[in-house]
C-alpha cells in the first residue's frame, strides 16, 4: 500500500487521500474473508529504524475509516512477525 502520507509536526496525518483511495479494495477483501497483510513505508529511513517514521498515524487513520482495529507491527521480518501473522483470522 502507498500509505506514505504527509504528517504534521505532531505526527497527525495531513492528507489521507492515499488511505481513502485504498478503502474499497480493503473492504472488499475483508468482506471476502481474506487475511490482509498491508505493507508500506513512511518517509525515507535509509535502512535504519526511525521511530519518527513509524506507520502509527496511518494505521490509526485506516482503523478510523474502517471502523475496526488495525494491528500494526514495527517490523516486517522475524519470529515476532511470523507469530503475529499466524494469529490472523479471516476477514
Amino acid at each position: 500500500m502507498d500509505f506514505n502520507v504527509p504528517l504534521s509536526g505532531d505526527r497527525t496525518v495531513l492528507d489521507d487521500r492515499r488511505i481513502v483511495g485504498s478503502l474499497p479494495t480493503i473492504r472488499r477483501l475483508i468482506d471476502a474473508g481474506a487475511r490482509l497483510i498491508l505493507i508500506s513505508h513512511l518517509g525515507q529511513p535509509n535502512g535504519r529504524s526511525n521511530a519518527a517514521l513509524r506507520m502509527d498515524p496511518a494505521a490509526e487513520r485506516l482503523a478510523a475509516h474502517l471502523g475496526q482495529p488495525v494491528a500494526k507491527l514495527d517490523d516486517c521480518v522475524g519470529d515476532g512477525v511470523k507469530a503475529r501473522l499466524a494469529e490472523l483470522g479471516d476477514g
